[in-house]
């Protein structure tokens, strides 16, 4: 039996977006809808660095190769936990997933940086495996607090 693929992350954002823009072509978008598109491109943006970052992880064993990669990575992953937070009049029960959405994924970044301060990979490729689990890791968690602060499918059909 065939297993269907199922679509990216990445791929459904594109989708989306394309589906988005033609919606944006056929008339003017509301206040929603454009909220909604920034949120779609930045969410894309964010998913191609990281899986660039993966693709330029070092293949070796030569720590101060890999000190500079996962600083820049771990930079970035910080810089993901403190920008672009809105502070709406959202429900408490909204702000309450908001805010515990948001401790797991401080938590999470915060356990892998703990995790790679002493490391000391045993095979050439072990880190690249090893990053490739810390992006898998890290960016569900983003994106469910993402979706604390704005569902993006909700935002553009609001205004349909």
């Amino acid at each position: 039996m065939e297993q269907v693929k199922r679509p990216t992350v990445l791929e459904e954002y594109r989708a989306l977006r394309q589906d988005m823009e033609t919606s944006m072509q056929e008339a003017i978008p509301s206040p929603g809808q454009l909220w909604a598109y920034q949120e779609l491109l930045y969410r894309i943006s964010v998913i191609e660095v990281l899986s660039r970052f993966f693709a330029a992880a070092p293949f070796t064993v030569d720590g101060n190769a890999l000190l500079r990669h996962f600083q820049m990575l771990s930079g970035y992953l910080q810089h993901l936990i403190r920008e672009r937070r809105y502070n709406d009049s959202a429900s408490e029960k909204v702000q309450k997933m908001r805010q515990t959405s948001h401790e797991n994924l401080c938590r999470i970044v915060q356990n892998h940086r703990a995790r790679f301060q002493r490391y000391a990979p045993h095979s050439m490729d072990q880190y690249q495996r090893d990053i490739g689990n810390v992006i898998n890791t890290v960016l569900p968690a983003w994106l469910q607090y993402r979706n604390t602060l704005i569902n993006i499918q909700s935002e553009e059909e609001k205004d349909l």
